[in-house]
């Protein structure tokens, strides 16, 4: 089994992914010399290859200003050869009416899978070995068919203090794809004098339901809500070159709405932007440095049932996780879980002068000019552990080498990561800046 799709894209996670969140931006971008927004909306339709899905082909549609004009809207739908079908929803920024500081995001995904890779307990070749480990064999997961559907939204609000006492919404002027003016003064960490802080509530329910070769029909339900601090005080969101944030969060699930059992998570996360210096041919150089750290505190309580001890864990997709479109990129969606987790990403990304698709005639027909391209080199530090130790969670850790495009096409940023691994490697394809 060990050569089985051990390659580079052995899995390939689909654009705009199960993505987790992104903080609220509440940014209002105009082109240089432009006071008012333009609404545009944006086709894209695209075609791929990968092991798991085979032949794939789909399309991605997006606005922003369409509602209001700092909210966004994005669609995506994959079908391949092979009889998957994924969709994709979102809705960003949405300022609720009547309100000048609560915004929601939202975001549905739905799809049914002919192959999904597991990795949770069930296959017999691997008894007595905890799937997602991290010292597990990275063969030890299970296999099948199934849906996987999640929804979320995030109701946020930005305190008045920072930035945030006047109008929360930043008015940002851009030149192709860089901000030329309105960017925020990021020279002085103070959440009472710049950057604004957020308050937020995330109520979540995601439902996989899978039958697989090894363990028979499996079916995980999670539903709950986050509760989030969030202080960001950069120059841009959607693609930062100075600043930083951070953000403390706690999730629960309480065991209602089917959820297969309660738990508990509490993470810390921390950004840094360093502004390195512009070459001759180079329109932008960031260091971006990024630190994660979460434990589970119900991980070793449980409740009986029937004569058994059913733990308050999160499924393997959730909680401490390492793996997929944002943390340990070259590994699979999910391959490392456990009680606790740190990890730590660093890129350099480079936008230069040269951008061959700036004018293109059938993207910018489709009103999806491609403001700049960006390429990054990064490396990852991960591990996962059934303890909260800092010792044992900086030993044996798992590393992970990196390599992508991304551009910015209208006002949304795309991004194509390779991530290379021990255990071959995984492309990422989604939206936004991975930190």
């Amino acid at each position: 089994m060990i050569a089985r799709k051990r390659v580079v894209a052995r899995r390939l996670a689909f654009l705009a992914g199960l993505l987790s969140w992104n903080a609220i931006a509440q940014e209002i971008l105009l082109r240089e010399g432009q006071e008012e927004p333009s609404e545009g909306t944006f086709t894209v339709p695209f075609a791929f290859y990968s092991g798991s899905l085979g032949p794939s082909a789909g399309a991605s549609i997006g606005n922003r200003g369409f509602f209001q004009p700092q909210a966004t809207t994005f669609a995506t739908l994959i079908g391949s050869a092979y009889g998957s079908l994924y969709g994709f929803l979102a809705v960003r920024d949405l300022e609720v009416p009547g309100t000048e500081r609560l915004f929601i995001n939202g975001q549905l995904n739905v799809g049914h899978f002919s192959e999904m890779d597991i990795y949770t307990d069930g296959n017999p070749e691997f008894a007595g070995q905890r799937a997602g480990d991290n010292g597990s064999d990275p063969e030890n997961f299970i296999t099948g068919s199934g849906s996987d559907v999640k929804v979320w939204s995030l109701f946020g609000y930005v305190l008045p203090m920072g930035h945030g006492v006047g109008d929360p919404k930043s008015r940002l002027y851009l030149r192709d794809g860089l901000v030329v003016k309105g960017a925020r003064d990021t020279s002085v960490w103070n959440p009472l004098t710049a950057g604004y802080t957020l308050v937020g509530i995330k109520p979540f329910y995601r439902n996989q339901d899978v039958d697989t070769d090894e363990a028979g029909h499996q079916e995980s339900v999670t539903a709950g809500a986050e509760f989030i601090l969030h202080y960001e005080n950069t120059d841009f969101h959607d693609n930062p070159s100075r600043g930083s944030l951070q953000q403390a969060r706690y999730t629960r699930d309480w065991g209602d709405l089917g959820s297969s059992a309660p738990w508990e998570t509490m993470d810390f996360m921390a950004t840094k932007y360093v502004p390195l210096l512009e070459g001759a041919r180079c329109r932008q150089r960031v260091l971006a440095l990024n630190a994660w750290v979460i434990d589970t505190p119900s991980w070793d309580d449980y409740d009986s049932e029937g004569g058994e001890k059913v733990y308050r864990r999160p499924p393997s997709y959730a909680g401490a996780t390492l793996g997929g479109l944002e943390r340990m990129r070259g590994y699979p969606d999910g391959r490392f879980s456990g009680r606790s987790a740190v990890y730590y990403g660093a890129e350099y990304r480079h936008i230069p002068d040269w951008n061959p698709l700036r004018d293109a005639g059938w993207l910018n027909r489709r009103n999806a000019r491609v403001q700049w391209l960006q390429y990054v080199t990064g490396l990852e530090a991960g591990r996962v552990a059934d303890e909260f130790d800092l010792g044992t969670l900086h030993s044996g850790m798992n590393v992970c080498g990196l390599v992508g495009l991304r551009a910015m096409v209208n006002t949304l940023v795309v991004r194509v990561d390779v991530g290379i691994s021990d255990e071959g490697g995984a492309v990422q394809m989604t939206i936004d800046q991975p930190f």
